[in-house]
């Protein structure tokens, strides 16, 4: 009898497709799982649950494979590919999830299988495995358990060199805190509302938050619905930036009255925002160049939405192509450069799973560029901060290091100077080529803030 052909295809396999592609395409996840929404027009809450799904999957990669090998005789890479993620996703739902129910877990796996076109003689596999995964919930939550200081849920290549760079406890640390879901921390708009307020008004909503380690920092610790439903966004009163980001921001300071500074990666325009709010009491213009359109749209809305009577420009060209027409001179860059992200795995959990070691020193090379680059637009005694939400010597320390040897103008400055009291604790020593002391801002992720690097550097007046 022929299998009745499924029209509709769910969230579930939309969540295990979107691994299948990520393992076998090593593309970004979030650009494969809105193409795969769009396809099968899931709707916005059945987006959530499949994003939920391919995070959860992501974080706990190393345990769910475990689970499979006590639970099948095949060989994780013999496995079918599509069949493999199908049951991780419902492996996630069966042993971490409290509100799925665990034989919809079961059936919607096969059929995703059915969906994805998989030989229908592996359709009885996926249901076998998953049936036997309830019936021995308990014991194998109990083998997980003694077997877990020894499973990794992140790549052991990187796990190693964190051991090597940090030490085993640390590096254990940083493990356990990307399997955690981060918490959501905003940025207030000082320009239309002040700190104390904006608390006010979260408590009128009914909304419960706290301050972060940063002066305009809001955390949320619970709550886990739409950003733009909060009060206040319509409004601009505020953008949502990790703490770090806002530290790091703050190492432009002190702002030169009717200064100009620039924001040379500007992406979504987080921290462009924070500059144009630090900049704007004193008169004080900012440039943004963003070259990928669209992050350029979206920057667009962002700033439109927090500051509708501000002109700020953005440039959509390479900070290359745009220093070669610029004869401008600027009081301070910002060079948030791309890098690996190994700071934000937990943000972003396909981080440590589509990157390589080769690609440190290859994003190296970039960085480098892009650092020398902005300093010949730096006025004598303006500021240059390098930053990256990278954990890694080769795109933090070594690039500072490169730079100074190519560029004697630059001296390294103590951000410890320039952070409030309570994040001096995120910063570290860093001797620099041409002799002078100072330290670096460079929290681990931790529960309410990313991993981090920035510098500050000074050119000589």
């Amino acid at each position: 009898m022929p299998e009745k052909k499924i029209k509709h295809k769910s969230f579930r396999y939309v969540a295990a497709e979107t691994l299948n592609k990520l393992f076998k395409l090593q593309l970004p996840t979030k650009r494969l799982l809105d193409t795969l929404c769009q396809t099968n027009k899931l709707s916005e809450p059945d987006r959530n649950l499949a994003m939920k799904l391919v995070f959860g999957v992501l974080r706990n990669k190393g345990s769910l494979d475990f689970f499979i090998t006590q639970l099948s005789s095949v060989k994780l890479r013999k496995l079918h590919p599509f069949v493999h993620q199908a049951l991780a996703v419902s492996l996630y739902q069966i042993f971490f999830l409290d509100s799925i129910p665990e034989s919809a877990a079961v059936n919607e796996a096969v059929k995703s299988c059915q969906q994805a076109k998989v030989p229908k003689r592996l359709h009885g596999f996926v249901n076998g495995v998953l049936r036997n995964a309830l019936r021995q919930k308990d014991q194998l939550l109990q083998k997980l358990s003694k077997a877990n200081p020894l499973i990794p849920n992140q790549p052991q290549w990187l796990i190693n060199r964190w051991q090597s760079n940090y030490g085993k406890d640390i590096s254990q640390k940083l493990t356990e805190t990307n399997q955690q879901e981060p918490g959501l921390t905003l940025k207030v708009n000082s320009l239309k509302i002040s700190f104390e307020s904006f608390i006010l008004t979260l408590k009128d909503n009914n909304i419960v938050a706290a301050k972060g380690s940063a002066p305009d920092a809001v955390i949320l610790p619970d709550f886990h619905g739409k950003v733009n439903d909060l009060a206040g966004y319509k409004e601009g009163l505020f953008h949502v930036q990790d703490s770090a980001a806002q530290l790091a921001t703050l190492l432009l300071k002190p702002i030169k009255k009717e200064g100009k500074y620039l924001d040379c990666c500007a992406g979504l325009g987080g921290k462009t925002g924070h500059i144009v709010q630090l900049c704007t009491p004193l008169g004080a213009e900012v440039i943004a160049i963003e070259p990928e359109k669209n992050r350029q749209n979206k920057f667009t809305d962002n700033l439109t939405r927090l500051f509708p009577d501000l002109p700020i420009t953005l440039h959509t060209s390479s900070i290359q192509d745009f220093a070669v027409k610029n004869a401008t001179h600027f009081s301070g860059i910002f060079v948030d450069a791309p890098c690996s992200g190994t700071g934000v795995i937990r943000r972003q959990p396909d981080i440590c799973w589509n990157r390589k070691e080769d690609d440190f020193l290859e994003n190296q090379k970039l960085q480098l560029e892009i650092l020398l680059t902005a300093a010949e637009m730096v006025q004598p005694g303006g500021v240059l901060v390098y930053a990256t939400c990278s954990l890694e010597p080769e795109e933090n320390d070594q690039v500072i290091h490169q730079f100074l040897i190519q560029n004697n103008e630059f001296s390294l400055s103590s951000c410890s100077d320039f952070l409030p009291t309570d994040a001096v604790k995120y910063t570290r020593p860093l001797i620099s080529i041409n002799d002078t002391a100072g330290d670096v801002f460079a929290p681990l992720p931790e529960e309410y803030i990313d991993g981090f690097f920035a510098a500050r550097l000074i050119k000589r007046a």
